[in-house]
């Protein structure tokens, strides 16, 4: 009896928990949508870049890492270099951009390093917006089973059995 009587509490605090730690986890720096085609996983990044990087981490020993100009979609394909399929499992993925910087900036920063003083040229040019103060980065993961890709959010569709 006496179990029963803390159970409303203890499911209290452990929905407590959960909340805190989903409201935790979120990331305000989502700046591209996942989706799949069958053979691959593209990524459409939407924010201003000069170039981002795809870092893929997957089962048995995976892993993928390139940089995108801008222009080109980042693409993890699902099929190794011989063409066999990837294991199934979870992958999980980050996206890193390169922020478009002027020709001037790179000068100024390239002199700052030379003379010694590049950290605070940098926090200047931060402060003036020139480069930005965080790097922007995006991370997630999705599923691979029997050779489908299963995002993030996706629902399963309700189909009746006759």
């Amino acid at each position: 009896m006496k179990t029963i009587k803390h159970l409303p509490s203890v499911l209290t605090i452990l929905f407590v928990v959960a909340s805190f730690n989903l409201v935790l986890g979120q990331s305000n720096d989502h700046f591209a949508n996942i989706s799949s085609n069958g053979s691959s996983v593209r990524f459409d990044v939407g924010a201003p870049h000069a170039a981002v990087t795809l870092t893929v981490i997957g089962p048995d020993g995976v892993a993928f890492s390139k940089e995108f100009k801008s222009g080109n979609s980042p693409e993890f394909k699902l099929n190794s270099g011989k063409g066999e399929r990837l294991p199934d499992g979870s992958y999980t993925y980050e996206l890193r951009i390169t922020p478009n910087i002027s020709s001037e900036t790179k000068a100024a920063l390239k002199a700052a390093r030379e003379a010694g003083n590049g950290a605070e040229v940098q926090r200047e040019l931060q402060k003036k917006g020139a480069i930005p103060a965080q790097p922007q980065v995006q991370s997630g993961s999705f599923m691979l089973s029997g050779g489908t890709v299963i995002l993030p959010g996706a629902t399963e569709s309700q189909q009746r059995v006759a």
